[in-house]
């Protein structure tokens, strides 16, 4: 799916890029710029917004096999910036 993406991108602005030309419209070559500047924005913006975030797992001191125990999953924000949309998995054996 992310080569499907990232081979959208391109197309888009390889046409963006020929129209342009065609045209003679200076505005059409900065948006593809920006288009091809997507990616590496958007995983900036995402490395950037995972800073200052902890995650914890809090356990019981002891538990017996084949026991039921609670867990709590716990996610602490130093940031002053609300973090939206988070979703937190944690994936256990059974």
């Amino acid at each position: 799916m992310q080569k499907f993406k990232r081979w959208v991108i391109n197309i888009a602005a390889f046409f963006l890029i020929i129209s342009a030309a065609l045209v003679n419209s200076q505005s059409l070559y900065y948006m593809a710029a920006l288009l091809l500047m997507l990616p590496v924005i958007s995983y900036a913006f995402g490395a950037l917004s995972l800073r200052d975030i902890q995650f914890e797992r809090v356990l019981p001191g002891t538990a017996w096999e084949g026991q039921e125990i609670d867990l709590q999953l716990r996610v602490i924000s130093k940031s002053r910036v609300p973090r939206l949309f988070l979703e937190l998995v944690d994936d256990l054996p059974s």
